[in-house]
């Protein structure tokens, strides 16, 4: 099986040729890396001539991720991949990854989506996700193992409810019979819809533990709790339900995220993190008005 990797980017800075140089001395296995450069103004992609399986494509401004990485999966197939790796700008490849993720293809031939074990940190002790659980809880769904002691979690490869797209290989055929991320959404969400679409036609997810990466975390959008990131969030959970409605999880959001959120506006508040709560807020109602993400993203990305 071929992989290319689609890379979105938008002012990744020096992160960018970390990933790259992860994936030049670890990514056996991989053909061509497509990057799409949403218009960054930082410099994040002159460095490419050090990489010569590298290609790259350039917007004028910052399409969102969802209609990006699309540009890049789109060009890939087109070029003759067998499958396609979308691979945050922030994340980094360990030796073998990409081997293995393919190995599990043929392990599992009746899934179509195949995503690794995440560390939150080089060293390799903290998780950041080992595939998704959709469920009771705020937001769409929960990173398996977020925050957790790695030793001794989450070392058994199985289908899971959902992945997300930080690292998440997809079949040639997936897209033939699915199509590609929906572009509604600007950024987050657009691979929980995805797995749910896939899996609305039969086509499984599956966690790889011994294929490994690690990730640095949302540097596009301020990472952690930051405003930009909770608006993007909160508009993400809306579109989701717009686009996948289903009874018991829109009940869920409406006592997780609605009625329990003045608890956690408090909360956040007494952290000095009320502003990244009231943005989560914004972006629901957004959401609900069925405005445009990237207008409130701009606002919500001002300093104050």
């Amino acid at each position: 099986m071929t992989v290319d990797v689609v890379i979105v980017n938008w002012n990744g800075g020096e992160a960018v040729s970390t990933c790259l140089s992860s994936i030049s001395s670890a990514g056996r296995g991989v053909r061509t890396i497509w990057i799409v450069d949403n218009g960054s103004t930082d410099g994040s992609c002159d460095p490419l001539s050090d990489h010569p399986h590298v290609r790259l494509l350039r917007n004028e401004g910052n399409l969102g991720f969802a209609k990006a990485a699309n540009q890049g999966a789109r060009a890939a197939l087109a070029s003759g991949a067998e499958s396609v790796l979308f691979f945050n700008n922030d994340a980094e490849l360990r030796p073998g990854a990409v081997e293995r993720l393919i190995a599990a293809t043929v392990r599992h031939p009746e899934a179509g989506l195949f995503a690794p074990r995440i560390y939150a940190d080089r060293d390799r002790r903290t998780l950041w996700s080992c595939g998704v659980d959709i469920g009771f809880g705020p937001n769409l769904g929960r990173l398996r193992g977020f925050g957790a002691p790695s030793e001794g979690r989450f070392l058994e490869e199985g289908p899971v409810d959902s992945l997300t797209g930080c690292a998440l290989l997809v079949r040639r055929s997936v897209f033939e019979r699915i199509g590609f991320l929906d572009e509604d959404f600007f950024v987050y969400g657009e691979d929980a819809e995805f797995c749910e679409r896939a899996a609305k036609a039969g086509i499984g997810a599956i966690y790889v533990p011994d294929s490994e990466v690690v990730h640095a975390g949302g540097r596009s959008t301020g990472g952690g709790y930051s405003a930009p990131r909770k608006y993007l969030s909160g508009f993400a959970i809306v579109l989701f339900h717009r686009k996948q409605p289903r009874g018991i999880r829109i009940l869920n959001s409406i006592v997780c995220d609605v009625l329990l959120w003045p608890a956690t506006w408090l909360g956040a508040t007494l952290r000095g993190e009320g502003r990244a709560a009231r943005a989560k807020w914004a972006g629901m109602w957004d959401g609900l008005r069925r405005r445009s993400a990237e207008a409130g993203v701009r606002i919500w990305s001002r300093k104050s």
